[in-house]
């Protein structure tokens, strides 16, 4: 039998390992917004963290562990679907640079409700910013429980009161606050409960002196 010459072999396997990055699907926005709800509903660790921004990495000490707990702590007891709807987008990608998704989903309760991500572009492709707290939001809203649509001082307000109801366990898994923005890093649950309360009051006075 012939011998195939070795370099030969060496540059076959080059050329296709090449080929391979050449022609494999850029990342884009919208696509990875998509898979951050396959990853929230599947409770993928490892793409759920392979999502974060160095930033938020930094800040929680983040790693697939605790994601996989905060997922299995906040989210999966809520979130069984068996149908899910059509990608609607919020904002446009050309103009901002980001991208929010929604995606419609029934739950196995009879519940209609929707689940989205926001993705952002970063220096080391699109990601989703502020991940830890996206999940959690996910989950204040997947236990309303027959509550309706909030907003303003009231949605503050359910924010506020689920935030204490949550901070032991959201500690409890090593995620002591929410991570803002590399300009202001974590803030501590107290003091974010704090910053509610101090909205709620300026809300509820600016109600009153408009009802004037």
């Amino acid at each position: 039998m012939r011998r195939v010459p070795w370099p030969w072999v060496v540059s076959f396997v080059v050329a296709f390992a090449v080929l391979g990055v050449v022609l494999r699907p850029r990342a884009t926005l919208e696509s990875v917004g998509r898979r951050a709800i396959d990853c929230t509903i599947s409770g993928d660790p490892d793409c759920l963290f392979a999502l974060t921004t160095d930033e938020e990495r930094a800040a929680y000490g983040l790693t697939p562990r605790k994601l996989e707990g905060l997922w299995a702590t906040m989210i999966k007891p809520h979130l069984r679907v068996v149908k899910r709807g059509e990608y609607s987008r919020m904002g446009s990608p050309r103009v901002s640079g980001n991208l929010g998704l929604r995606q419609e989903v029934l739950l196995d309760s009879g519940r209609r409700t929707s689940l989205s991500s926001y993705v952002q572009m970063t220096d080391s492709g699109p990601k989703c910013p502020n991940l830890v707290t996206s999940l959690w939001l996910a989950s204040v809203d997947l236990r309303r429980n027959g509550v309706g649509f909030l907003r303003g001082a009231e949605r503050i307000q359910w924010l506020r009161d689920m935030a204490i109801k949550d901070k032991a366990a959201m500690e409890h898994l090593g995620l002591p606050g929410f991570y803002e923005s590399s300009e202001r890093g974590l803030v501590l649950w107290d003091t974010w409960i704090q910053e509610c309360d101090s909205r709620i009051e300026r809300l509820q006075a600016s109600a009153r002196a408009n009802h004037k």
